[in-house]
């Protein structure tokens, strides 16, 4: 490598402008790759961003060998994790590199840095920019088309992060449901037993009534995602500053509630596979690109779906409200005409949704995995 290795701190507008359009372009090129339209990024780095204001803050940096980026990441601090679990962790993000060891390592080297100074003790992401949002090294899988929300990064970055220090923490699974397959017959009889149970009723959610849904969907997550590793509760603040992109592209019929006499036991969350969009617009001219993908994400005819999030409140576990979302997600989805979904991401340890998935005749597609070192 050449001498002209330099890593910038970003932080005017300017700086931040320049830090999104080189980690939407630095793997542009490669065809599982898909990055979220432009502004996004930004609007995770900003002073003024919501996890600025209530939770903790953001250091991108940029490797530049001469004026051509080859490295982004940021270094984030989350207090609210570090008070949650009363430990001194630092994390990182919005990571893309090009195979060069020399800038990867000096640009961990300057998120380190910053996170010592901050009392940091070790190291771990990439969380863009928490545990709620898009997390992960991709480890196996990388011949799959982009799926929203999931990472893809080039086969030599985990061995790159390896060199570097880090460890593989958690291994995360990704499980894909082709749905020209009928449902299994055992999911189909569960569901008959359970819809005919007059205590129980499911529906979707109700758009014009969208603050109370989402204090629905806040109690929910909370409770029946607090065993994973690295939980850290959601806000209803949290939830209302993303809700702006449900109104614009989410299917209600995908976002479904199953109550127990208007109790909220169970919900599931499938949003359009919008890298479907991102993946044709990438590669447009950049004044154009948003307009195009708000463009496509109303026209766009999409195949597939993620299911994002799955869970069942504690006094209603063991009672096969699971596989009850599952078919009711997988009917929804038919008639959407999509063609495959994905459920991600699970955790190798969540032995009953792997069972369900498998049940459902649904192929393991990818694994991802969250690096940590001591630093």
């Amino acid at each position: 490598m050449t001498n002209s290795l330099r890593i910038q701190t970003c932080s005017s507008p300017s700086d931040l402008r320049r830090f999104e359009h080189a980690w939407a372009t630095i793997w542009r090129n490669e065809s599982a790759f898909a990055p979220p339209p432009p502004g996004s990024l930004r609007s995770f780095l900003s002073p003024n961003a919501h996890f600025h204001l209530t939770h903790g803050s953001i250091r991108p940096f940029l490797a530049l060998r001469g004026q051509t980026p080859v490295a982004t990441l940021a270094a984030i601090l989350n207090r609210s994790h570090n008070c949650y679990y009363s430990d001194k962790t630092g994390f990182f993000g919005f990571f893309s590199a090009q195979n060069d060891l020399e800038a990867i390592h000096a640009i961990f080297d300057a998120a380190i840095q910053f996170l010592r100074s901050n009392g940091c003790d070790s190291l771990r992401g990439p969380y863009n920019p928490t545990i709620n949002d898009d997390c992960g090294i991709l480890t196996d899988g990388f011949q799959h088309p982009p799926m929203f929300g999931l990472p893809w990064n080039p086969p030599y970055i985990p061995s790159l992060l390896q060199q570097i220090g880090f460890q593989p923490a958690r291994t995360l699974l990704s499980f894909r449901f082709n749905l020209n397959q009928p449902l299994p017959n055992r999911i189909r009889r569960i569901h008959t037993r359970l819809v005919s149970r007059q205590s129980f009723s499911l529906r979707s959610i109700r758009m014009r009534f969208l603050p109370t849904e989402l204090e629905r969907i806040v109690h929910l997550y909370n409770c029946t995602l607090n065993r994973n590793w690295g939980f850290v509760p959601i806000s209803f603040s949290d939830l209302h500053h993303a809700a702006a992109f449900l109104r614009i592209a989410a299917k209600p019929t995908l976002i479904q509630f199953i109550e127990d006499r208007y109790t909220p036991a169970a919900f599931a969350i499938s949003l359009p596979n919008f890298a479907e969009v991102f993946a044709k617009t990438k590669k447009l001219p950049r004044p154009i690109q948003l307009p195009a993908t708000l463009l496509l994400l109303k026209l766009h005819s999409f195949q597939s779906a993620r299911l994002t999030v799955l869970g069942v409140a504690p006094q209603y576990r063991d009672r096969g409200l699971t596989a009850w979302l599952f078919s009711e997600q997988y009917y929804a989805a038919l008639k959407l005409n999509y063609q495959s979904a994905e459920l991600a991401w699970i955790e190798e340890n969540n032995h009953e949704i792997i069972q369900n998935s498998q049940l459902m005749n649904a192929s393991l597609s990818r694994k991802i995995s969250i690096f940590e070192k001591k630093i």
